[in-house]
């Protein structure tokens, strides 16, 4: 009996204790894919100096528009994003996670994830507008520069 509870409890321990822990991020450039879609698209974001924000956060490449203003359903053509791929405002880094969302008129961004370790950030990305979207992308962005 005693054998079948310190199993039970070693059970109950594994399923409350975090998958896993974020790390704090190094200060400096971060770049990397974005899957899911188009194939060369990338994100890009900076770390500020003490480590508890995000900014200059940035989507090159295609996301995807409807062919007509009249059909808005299907969002099929390829256009560039251009700098409406670029968010605004900073994003707070708590506890090596983030998460933002950010609007203007017709447009919205939402970005999130956590840093694995100080050099390596995983998450989401997504950019819409009434007429064209990213959908939601995942990225995995390593420490390029300071």
């Amino acid at each position: 009996m005693l054998h079948a509870a310190k199993i039970g409890l070693s059970l109950v321990l594994a399923c409350t204790a975090p998958l896993s822990l974020a790390a704090t991020p190094q200060s400096g450039v971060f770049k990397g894919d974005l899957t899911g879609d188009f194939k060369g698209n990338e994100i890009s974001f900076r770390v500020s100096a003490d480590r508890k924000t995000i900014s200059d956060v940035r989507m090159t490449g295609y996301w995807r528009c409807s062919d007509s203003t009249a059909n808005t359903t299907y969002k099929t053509n390829p256009r560039v994003v251009g700098a409406l791929g670029s968010m605004p405002g900073a994003v707070s880094v708590e506890q090596g996670a983030f998460i933002a969302n950010a609007k203007k008129p017709y447009l919205a961004w939402d970005f999130e994830g956590r840093f694995i370790s100080a050099d390596i950030a995983e998450g989401s990305f997504m950019v819409q507008s009434m007429d064209c979207t990213s959908y939601r992308l995942k990225f995995r962005a390593v420490r390029t520069a300071q």
